[in-house]
């Protein structure tokens, strides 16, 4: 394409939807898992959930919102497969980068409009990390003990382990159950612990 088309204004505002979709994909992979997933993860990454939003407007109730994810994070480890180590990567390096896209592209910048985000926003799930759930289980470890370690304990799994590579769907969901006990109303919430975590 010449450069006229893409500097024209006509050009600029019927791309401009896409470029905001575009963008907070990348956005979202980088920080989030681009160094721990294979090199050239980000465009896939981007393809899968610009295809994933379109679905958004459909989805009715947190049982739809939840199977949609599960989805969502099936193939983001279909097509993005290893880590950069050559491991194949887990559900929960896959939940990572789709729950930071989600929840910039819905309760931050309230897209794909503000009803459907609106609407959205409650089912949203918590982005997993480290500093995250070692934060939830320092501070709730009483629910960290009634739900969270009972599923560590069944797959053989340290409770210590808090690595996203050995967070499976069962694991997963256990902590997502607790993240929704801690505050049903907005789980995203949550999220904002890792602007706390020791750098």
């Amino acid at each position: 394409m010449d450069k006229i088309k893409y500097t024209s204004v006509s050009w600029l505002k019927k791309n401009e939807q896409r470029a905001i979709n575009e963008t907070i994909a990348m956005m979202s992979y980088n920080p989030s898992i681009g160094r721990v997933l294979k090199p050239g993860g980000v465009i896939k990454f981007k393809e899968i959930a610009i295809r994933k939003i379109k679905l958004l407007e459909n989805i009715r109730n947190q049982g739809q919102f939840d199977k949609f994810h599960n989805r969502f994070v099936l193939d983001v480890m279909k097509n993005i497969k290893k880590t950069s180590s050559g491991k194949r990567i887990s559900y929960g390096h896959g939940q990572k980068p789709i729950n930071v896209f989600l929840k910039l592209y819905i309760d931050w910048a309230c897209q794909p409009n503000r009803q459907i985000a609106t609407k959205l926003k409650r089912f949203l799930h918590v982005p997993l990390d480290y500093w995250v759930m070692w934060y939830i289980k320092d501070e709730r470890r009483n629910d960290f003990s009634k739900i969270i370690k009972p599923v560590y304990r069944k797959k053989s799994i340290g409770t210590a382990d808090l690595s996203l590579g050995s967070i499976d769907k069962d694991i997963y969901l256990a902590w997502q159950k607790l993240c929704r006990r801690i505050y049903s109303v907005r789980p995203i919430l949550l999220d904002v612990i890792w602007a706390r975590a020791p750098r």
